[in-house]
């Protein structure tokens, strides 16, 4: 659904996007440019440039195929005005009027007003931020530990090793993932024989090959050196201390994510109110068991972690009809039931609370609460995907195996 703020945040990612280009094409031109000699650290981080165009290509993809698929949901509603497309939130019907409703409906409070809403509100953080949460947290404890032990090795070598000259025969810069890391290869003689030893840390440009240094050399194996001041951990080490801060990162956005959406749904608690709508069928998406109006189980919400739910609602008007698509479990149940008079027999009555329309993270979710569970359903993105969510359905719908 096309609105003032989505425009405004997809110009705000094309915007991103070219900067992202620009920044990427400025360090890249400064590299080539940027005389290297020997000794020089590579002037072109491989990281920088792929982070940059990956992120980019994603912002300005975004914001091309949401203004792409609004231009098809508009152009299908000028010439299909009979077809009611519900994409968004903002294609539902508005709420429950208790004087233009269906007979014996009423309007229901706000969500937040049910005595079981705010705990189960917080039970659903918990278990959204949790593993976030726990991915940084594990990331951040073996990023500490994989320090420390690299510290008391490095301690340890400098308590228990021998400082012997040393000559540079080599040097150059090591790739770890995040950047490059500086290391020199010496040649020291212990017992009459001759070692070679890659020393990490050591800056080519101080310490050019030729260069007489001092190292420290471990008495029981004469190929394990380190450098004297300022020692630094194997490439291997390094490698893994990178992709460790790039966990810590991913659970902490992962993390940010969660906790805006619901943060924003606790908004959405708090200004709105429960609306009636019927369960007219759902099926687990990609399984062939489905369960329809009638069949006295409810809706099986968890279904299992990782699988998806097709479900097909119906306004309390029975006017409109919309699939939305859940995955796992999610808030669980409050008290009061919403029951709706004059519907079909056998269909199930459930709450749903749509998202703020035009909200960037929940404009196109709903939640559904049944006697099963509250969970967060999503609306397709367009016309083809509920097309095909809809086939999907109703066939696993009519035939159903054991």
């Amino acid at each position: 659904m096309r609105t003032a703020a989505t425009d405004r945040i997809r110009v705000g990612a094309l915007t991103c996007a070219v900067i992202l280009v620009l920044g990427v094409a400025a360090h890249a031109f400064v590299g080539w440019a940027r005389h290297r000699g020997p000794g020089q650290p590579p002037a072109v981080n491989p990281t920088v440039v792929v982070v940059g165009l990956v992120v980019a290509a994603l912002l300005a993809g975004w914001a091309l195929l949401g203004r792409a698929r609004d231009r098809v949901t508009e152009r299908i509603r000028a010439h299909h005005p009979e077809r009611r497309v519900v994409l968004a939130t903002a294609d539902l019907p508005g709420g429950v009027d208790g004087a233009d409703g269906a007979a014996g409906s009423e309007p229901v409070g706000v969500a937040w007003d049910d005595p079981e809403t705010a705990p189960a509100w917080q039970r659903a953080c918990r278990s959204r931020l949790a593993p976030p949460l726990a991915l940084a947290a594990t990331a951040l404890l073996l990023l500490l530990g994989t320090g420390l032990m690299t510290r008391m090795a490095s301690a340890e070598l400098h308590d228990r090793g021998v400082r012997t000259p040393a000559q540079v025969t080599a040097s150059g810069w090591t790739y770890t993932g995040l950047g490059h890391s500086p290391w020199v290869r010496v040649t020291h003689v212990e017992g009459g024989r001759t070692y070679a030893s890659v020393v990490h840390g050591v800056d080519p440009q101080v310490v050019p090959v030729g260069t007489q240094l001092t190292v420290v050399v471990d008495p029981d194996d004469p190929e394990t050196v380190g450098a004297v001041d300022d020692p630094a951990p194997s490439a291997v080490t390094q490698w893994w201390q990178n992709l460790l801060r790039l966990a810590l990162v991913v659970g902490l956005g992962w993390a940010g994510v969660a906790g805006a959406r619901m943060l924003a749904w606790r908004s959405a608690l708090r200004s709105g109110p429960w609306q009636p709508w019927r369960l007219v069928g759902d099926a687990p998406y990609g399984h062939g068991h489905a369960h329809g109006p009638g069949s006295g189980r409810g809706l099986d919400l968890g279904g299992g972690r990782g699988r998806d739910t097709v479900l097909e609602l119906q306004d309390w008007t029975g006017e409109v009809s919309v699939v939305a698509r859940s995955s796992g479990a999610g808030l669980p149940p409050p008290d009061d039931d919403v029951e709706v008079e004059g519907s079909d027999e056998g269909s199930d009555e459930v709450a749903v609370l749509p998202g703020p329309p035009g909200h960037p993270l929940l404009g196109r979710r709903l939640l559904v609460g049944t006697s099963a569970g509250v969970v967060e359903a999503t609306l397709p993105r367009t016309v083809a995907e509920e097309t095909r969510l809809r086939q999907r359905s109703s066939t696993a719908t009519r035939n159903p195996l054991p």
